[in-house]
């Protein structure tokens, strides 16, 4: 499985992660090492869906409370929001 780290979290995570999850076979990424910063949220969000494989991990903020949002685009083509 492939995740990815939207920009809500520290691209340092996401190498951290990925070096602590190679062994299993996974693979971290920061966003912003996938896209250009200039990419829309639709763009990379269509890539991932269309590659297929892939569960997007964000930490947002709203209103003093912390949502983890955890996607994932098991098939191509669909995107499934993760119960946590």
């Amino acid at each position: 499985m492939n995740f990815l780290l939207d920009n809500n979290l520290p691209p340092a995570l996401a190498r951290a992660l990925n070096e602590l999850s190679k062994s299993e076979g996974h693979t971290v990424t920061p966003l912003r090492d996938k896209f250009p910063q200039s990419t829309s949220d639709m763009t990379w969000i269509s890539t991932l869906s269309e590659e297929g494989g892939w569960a997007v991990i964000s930490d947002l903020i709203r209103g003093g409370a912390a949502f983890r949002v955890p996607w994932k685009f098991a098939t191509h083509g669909k995107l499934d929001q993760m119960k946590i």
